[in-house]
């Protein structure tokens, strides 16, 4: 139903306006109309008008399950929040549905921890069904071949220099040039085991530019580049060449464990 307005006549007095109990009837049911906001109290409960200005509501994870829509807050360090969101408060908004239990909300990161990535949860019966983790430029990379590749702590490896993403693991890393086609990065963890680790580069029709061997050493990771030999059919080891120019080398170490 329309708010309703009150006549209030063309001239004061004039006779033309409601009367007192027609007037308080619109009144009384502008406020009592449940398609009416002002018919709504302010608060976090259910069917609740939300303050615009304030923080958004402080959920657990089973009231949150259980809200039809709106915005929410996670605690820092709550069980309620997906694993993508890592230790930071969590802000977010579930998505209205007539039925509580059902439907989907979007956690966003309160920090810009790379382990804290946007998320979107699916609920059914107030029971968390999936979540589906955004791609985003804090855990995907972008390889030297112009790929989207799945992200963690990553060095690109020029042949004069390195570059680190924002990941405390390899902040501390040095990079050293012993000879052609020969470098150590020093300081940073094990490459990765989960998934990929090393990401060469190819030509537009998939030929490699370069052989490569590593090993992890005491005094670091050391990387050899060679001149691909095909005398014997597959690509083999040549002599050392260093990486081409402007180009670089993707490598993928471990990440720390978020303790939960």
């Amino acid at each position: 139903m329309a708010i309703q307005t009150i006549n209030i006549g063309t001239t004061a007095n004039d006779g033309t306006g409601d009367d007192p109990r027609t007037a308080g009837s619109k009144i009384n049911n502008n406020f009592t109309n449940s398609t009416h906001a002002a018919s709504r109290d302010v608060g976090t409960v259910n069917g609740n008008v939300i303050e615009a200005s304030g923080v958004a509501p402080l959920h657990t994870e089973a009231e949150l399950s259980n809200v039809i829509g709106g915005f929410f807050r996670l605690a820092d360090g709550s069980a309620a929040r997906p694993p993508s969101m890592g230790t930071y408060d969590t802000y977010g908004f579930k998505f209205p549905r007539q039925s509580a239990g059902y439907g989907s909300a979007l956690f966003l990161p309160y920090s810009s921890s790379p382990s804290g990535n946007i998320t979107l949860r699916v609920y059914a019966s107030k029971t968390v069904v999936k979540d589906y983790v955004f791609w985003n430029s804090e855990n995907t990379t972008v390889d030297g071949s112009g790929f989207i590749k799945a992200a963690s702590p990553i060095v690109k490896l020029f042949s004069d220099k390195i570059e680190s993403n924002d990941y405390k693991e390899i902040e501390t890393c040095t990079f050293e040039r012993v000879d052609t086609g020969h470098y150590i990065i020093k300081g940073a963890p094990l490459l990765s085991r989960d998934g990929w680790y090393i990401e060469t580069l190819k030509d537009r029709n998939n030929n490699i530019y370069f052989t490569l061997d590593y090993e992890e050493l005491e005094d670091g990771l050391h990387i050899k580049t060679y001149e691909p030999d095909y005398s014997t059919g597959r690509a083999t080891n040549g002599e050392p060449v260093d990486i081409n120019e402007g180009r670089f080398v993707t490598l993928r170490f471990e990440e720390d464990k978020i303790e939960e």
